[in-house]
């Protein structure tokens, strides 16, 4: 956090190095790329830009954290102090507490309606019968799957289909995914990077909102974090 306010190119550089994993990656609208020194040279140049445009970037509020990821809010501004762009970094880590994945949903995403993936994760979770969910989950993910949500951290299909069960027995709830996503990220004309909101609806009237934070890969839900939304 303290290399978005260092103009110092050598030290930012530095200060970026030394937060990042060996195998770190960076998925944003401008590039998505693996290994820390591609890393390092995207977020170096996303920041030389800001001060180059006589813009700051700050994060007013908390960084929410849990398991080994957090979700930072943050508002770009111009040298008189007006707001020009505001977002997100989703964040992950590695167990050593360097960071492995930097996610940037930077202003508004481009909108579009729910994958066949995506709508076939919505399946899955209001599957009520263990060979019907596994189904849609072979649609919806990879193999390799992680899930993570308030109180969760799980991974790979098999586990994660247990978890749905094991939700669906607590809650008994039916999930309903907003009719439109936000794409953040793409590799050509598929998406890579989304978020969408969703409601759990409850069975004795209540609703739990969250945003679910999605990376893809070759179409397919790779990792999926769902956060707890403000809206209304």
């Amino acid at each position: 956090l303290a290399a978005w306010s260092e103009e110092d190119a050598f030290e930012r550089r530095c200060m970026i190095q030394r937060s990042l994993a060996v195998d770190a990656g960076f998925v944003g609208a401008a590039a998505s790329v693996e290994g820390r020194a591609a890393t390092v040279e995207q977020l170096d140049a996303r920041i030389a830009s800001l001060f180059g445009q006589g813009a700051i970037r700050e994060t007013p509020g908390a960084m929410e954290t849990r398991h080994q990821e957090a979700r930072l809010a943050w508002v770009t501004k111009d040298a008189s102090g007006t707001m020009i762009e505001r977002g997100e970094d989703w964040l992950e880590f590695d167990e050593e507490g360097l960071l492995v994945r930097i996610h940037i949903f930077a202003g508004q995403g481009m909108e579009a309606p729910p994958s066949d993936p995506l709508l076939a994760w919505e399946r899955a979770w209001n599957a009520r019968d263990d060979a019907s969910r596994a189904d849609a989950l072979s649609e919806a993910a990879t193999e390799v799957v992680r899930f993570t949500d308030l109180l969760t951290d799980v991974r790979g299909r098999d586990a994660l289909g247990a978890e749905i069960g094991r939700q669906q027995d607590l809650l008994g709830g039916t999930l309903e995914l907003s009719d439109r996503v936000e794409i953040f990220a793409a590799a050509g004309a598929e998406a890579v990077l989304v978020r969408q909101s969703a409601e759990i609806v409850l069975p004795q009237g209540g609703v739990i909102r969250v945003v679910n934070y999605v990376r893809l890969r070759g179409g397919r839900i790779e990792r999926l974090s769902g956060f707890p939304s403000s809206a209304p």
